[in-house]
């Protein structure tokens, strides 16, 4: 085992659980869910959410997109 990383054991020992993870938009979930849990204010309107929530949508994706499991 000497010479592998982290990432490339998790990977090959779970690759169909990582790749259902990918396909079922689990990722984004998680992470919009806890983006507007800690960024979005009490007070912001709702034309003020829907920008915030689109734009941090348009970066995950932009992001994401060239993963290998997210095709």
């Amino acid at each position: 085992m000497a010479g592998k990383q982290g990432a490339t054991k998790r990977y090959g020992r779970n690759k169909v659980k990582c790749a259902k993870y990918y396909h079922e938009g689990r990722l984004l979930k998680n992470k919009l869910a806890r983006f507007i849990k800690n960024n979005i204010g009490n007070d912001w309107t709702e034309d003020q959410k829907n920008k915030a929530i689109s734009a941090f949508k348009e970066l995950h994706f932009a992001k994401h997109s060239a993963h290998v499991l997210a095709k």
